[in-house]
């Protein structure tokens, strides 16, 4: 009941904030290149989340999120300026000398000492914006609902209702940021003192409060950010709903997060159309980025919500490379990718074949979101791919391996490849479907596949002895086709394993 009145408190919050909303209009976009690149923001640009790479609290390079995903697609230098726990009151501080901040400042990003950040961060975050040709801008989250949550908590005077000295006017920050199992009993130590009703009032009017000096900072930072270099391309990164699939019961079919949809959409109208600026200034949504999945509201561990539920606010990689497509998409004077994978950036080498292979239904991505083009092929996906291309045929006979069984996915395509004689095994009983292939594998099999076309030449690899005799033929038919090419230093590298982006370009080039 408790944890119910607390969800329709901040829905009431926030819907307060949908008739709050000015509007304006949207910049015109020019052409430009982009060889420094700068993020600013909170914890989901620093990268917080499910990640095990995720040992810093921010201002560091995390692989797999989406500033790191633009920065990589981009081929620009990456200067990361987000911090957990930051609003837009913590990057205006480190902007305007003259600032200082609120009672709150720096305490939902936990950093405990100011006059480190004045003395050593200030002038690399002025230097960074001076000399960026792109910023991404993501903050809000934090302004709009995190501060005001302590606000309200704050004002309830918890050390006058307690004797416990864990609980003093600065639990929240805890709280909110990492150390989230006492927020239950928060909740029912003002239930038992009848202020819940408290709760909630100081909850409403800490959103207004806190929606009014978002509006301010955040007007600070794009003009700041202008001024001070009018020529920069600043991409304003929407908010996304990361409370979208809190639902009641885990057999729920409704998402309840999803009421927070429209407030979202208000709040991102005003990040799109009403902040006055004065040079290129895009809108990216990412309101379709995933967030890991919440624990059920009822019947669940009520603790283990909460306490899950600071880390599963944040976007999982596959959200991260959803978002990093979403802004690329938008930036002006780039080609922009077909692709729904946000790791697979147009400007990259191997960008064409996977378009191809994934236009043409060859290979499909690890999720909705994520190619992963640099993770090894396996046997198994090879002569599932050549099984398509040739039509999915029956096949006659049966296959010795002891490792390929009939429930598998791949079996079908295993069974036609070794009864087509397209591929053998690694022994006489297995085939090691799983294994990486290596590029020798490959391309015999690609040989096969083709019918084994006479050949006639000669390899001009410099590593040509290190292709063993049953690959030599299929390497140089290879070769001759302009199936495969050889790596910078002119090497074949016969046993080196096959990455699926290299898997997807053999393929357009074996097909077309």
């Amino acid at each position: 009941m408790r944890l119910c009145r607390i969800f329709l408190c901040a829905l009431m919050s926030v819907c307060l904030l949908a008739g709050l909303l000015p509007a304006g209009a949207l910049a015109d976009t020019v052409s430009a290149p982009y060889h420094s690149y700068v993020s600013l923001g909170d914890s989901i640009p620093a990268g917080r989340g499910e990640f095990p790479q995720q040992t810093m609290r921010g201002f560091t390079r995390i692989e797999g999120i989406y500033p790191t995903l633009v920065a990589d697609a981009l081929g620009a230098e990456f200067t990361p300026l987000a911090y957990c726990g930051f609003r837009t009151n913590e990057i205006r501080w480190m902007l305007d000398d003259d600032y200082e901040g609120d009672e709150d400042l720096f305490r939902g990003s936990q950093v405990p000492l100011v006059e480190p950040l004045r003395s050593q961060m200030r002038p690399v975050f002025k230097e960074a914006i001076k000399n960026a040709d792109i910023i991404t801008l993501n903050i809000g989250s934090n302004d709009l609902f995190s501060y005001p949550l302590r606000m309200a908590v704050s004002g309830l005077n918890l050390s006058a209702l307690t004797p416990s000295d864990e609980f003093d006017d600065n639990v929240i920050t805890r709280n909110l940021d990492g150390d989230a199992e006492s927020l239950d009993e928060i909740i029912s130590i003002a239930d038992a003192a009848g202020m819940l009703d408290t709760l909630i009032s100081n909850l409403i009017t800490g959103i207004q409060d806190a929606y009014t000096m978002f509006l301010e900072n955040y007007r600070y930072i794009v003009n700041y950010i202008y001024e001070n270099n009018p020529d920069v391309t600043l991409v304003a990164v929407g908010l996304l709903n990361n409370a979208y699939n809190v639902k009641l019961t885990d057999q729920s079919v409704v998402e309840l997060g999803r009421v927070f949809d429209g407030v979202f959409r208000s709040i991102n109208a005003y990040i799109q159309y009403g902040v006055p600026h004065q040079g290129t200034y895009i809108y990216a949504d990412v309101m379709g980025a995933e967030c890991p999945q919440f624990e059920p509201l009822l019947g669940g561990d009520l603790n283990k919500f909460i306490t899950t539920s600071i880390i599963r606010v944040h976007p999982s990689l596959e959200g991260h490379a959803y978002m990093a497509n979403k802004i690329l998409q938008v930036i002006p004077g780039i080609k922009h990718s077909e692709l729904p994978f946000g790791d697979v950036p147009a400007r990259e080498w191997y960008y064409d074949g996977v378009r191809y292979a994934y236009n043409n239904q060859l290979m499909v991505g690890s999720s909705k979101s994520l190619f992963e083009p640099q993770s090894k092929a396996t046997r198994a996906q090879v002569a599932t791919v050549l099984y398509s291309l040739a039509g999915r045929p029956s096949a006659a006979g049966s296959e010795p391996f002891a490792d390929v069984n009939e429930d598998n996915w791949f079996y079908p395509a295993v069974r036609w490849a070794y009864s087509a004689g397209v591929a053998g095994g690694v022994s006489a009983d297995r085939f090691d479907p799983n294994t990486p292939v290596t590029r020798a594998q490959m391309v015999l099999m690609l040989y096969r596949a083709a019918g084994s076309p006479a050949v006639s030449g000669k390899l001009s690899f410099r590593d040509n002895r290190t292709i063993a005799p049953e690959f030599a033929d299929a390497v140089l038919w290879a070769q001759n086709s302009q199936v495969v090419g050889g790596f910078e230093d002119g090497t074949f590298r016969p046993n080196e394993p096959v990455t699926r982006a290299q898997m997807a370009v053999l393929l357009a080039a074996y097909c077309q």
